[in-house]
């Protein structure tokens, strides 16, 4: 039990440490956006830290109705759902962060991007048919796996998301779109 606690208590710090690091190297020369991220960044520290997610939650809110398109808090906020198990939460929640990545892009791209596009691809066959259909066409993850903002661990698995949900859809022209746009 001791072991666990000591395990749980250094990833809990590794991963604090790994976003302030990131943190630091993502806002270097703007301070403002720095400040913006240290926001976002406290619901981290109350989630990791000391396990509090609807402490961690409040934050993330409070911070998402200044500023909707936060990647940081969004991908807080998507990811509390995803380990409550509400998946078609998490899976509006990781396809906004994208969205944010592509519109607006962001240092944090490069650590969140590819995390929430293989967790949508993971959640999407938990989700019913309706919820799929929903994510596929408001995200169009065939176009976005060719968005140059986003890394490319993050473009491929956008390209698998596509090909699984046409796949799916039994719908061969789709498949066939898929691998011409995304190679």
């Amino acid at each position: 039990m001791r072991t666990a606690t000591r395990t749980i208590t250094r990833t809990r710090t590794g991963v604090v440490v790994l976003l302030a690091f990131a943190l630091g190297c993502a806002t270097a020369g703007n301070q403002r956006r720095a400040a913006d991220s240290r926001q976002s960044l406290a619901g981290w520290e109350v989630l990791v830290e000391h396990g509090r997610s609807d402490e961690a939650e409040r934050l993330f809110d409070k911070r998402l109705r200044a500023e909707p398109a936060d990647p940081v808090a969004l991908f807080g906020r998507a990811g509390i759902a995803y380990e409550r198990g509400a998946s078609e939460q998490a899976i509006a929640g990781y396809a906004a962060v994208l969205a944010a990545l592509h519109a607006r892009p962001d240092d944090w791209g490069q650590l969140l991007a590819p995390v929430a596009a293989g967790r949508l691809l993971t959640l999407y066959d938990e989700v019913g048919v309706a919820t799929r259909r929903r994510i596929v066409s408001s995200l169009h993850p065939a176009e976005l796996a060719r968005a140059a903002e986003l890394p490319w661990q993050a473009r491929v698995e956008l390209a698998r998301l596509a090909a699984h949900a046409a796949r799916e859809a039994s719908d061969a022209a789709e498949l066939a779109r898929v691998a011409e746009r995304v190679g």
